[in-house]
């Protein structure tokens, strides 16, 4: 569920809300923001294939951990250039596809009944 929430809750639709007020303080122009949208969309294209790959190496339960790990660091490390803002969120959208994709199947077992 923390999967989920952080996927789809923060980084997803957290940041498209930020867009008006990122572009009114200037921090980016309104095609910059639109270019970093687009940059998390590739990181969701993305997400899918290195998750069949990640899953190949590792648990899934440690892709989980680390693709949290990722996204909270994209988080709390602040840089000023535009390449660096490109380069997060083309992993946080590398890191939510990782979570829509391995975290359900993960869950779902678990459900015992559902109405």
């Amino acid at each position: 569920m923390d999967a989920t929430l952080i996927g789809v809750g923060i980084g997803r639709f957290a940041y498209i809300v930020l867009m008006p007020s990122l572009i009114q303080n200037g921090w980016f122009s309104q095609s910059d923001a639109a270019y970093l949208g687009v940059a998390t969309l590739i990181g969701y294209i993305a997400g899918a294939p290195v998750a069949s790959m990640l899953l190949r190496y590792f648990s899934a339960g440690r892709v989980i951990r680390g693709a949290m790990l990722v996204s909270y660091l994209g988080c709390a490390l602040q840089e000023a250039s535009l390449e660096w803002f490109y380069f997060w969120r083309t992993l946080a959208g590398i890191t939510e596809a990782l979570f829509m994709v391995i975290a359900p199947p993960i869950i779902l077992p678990t459900i015992t009944h559902i109405q």
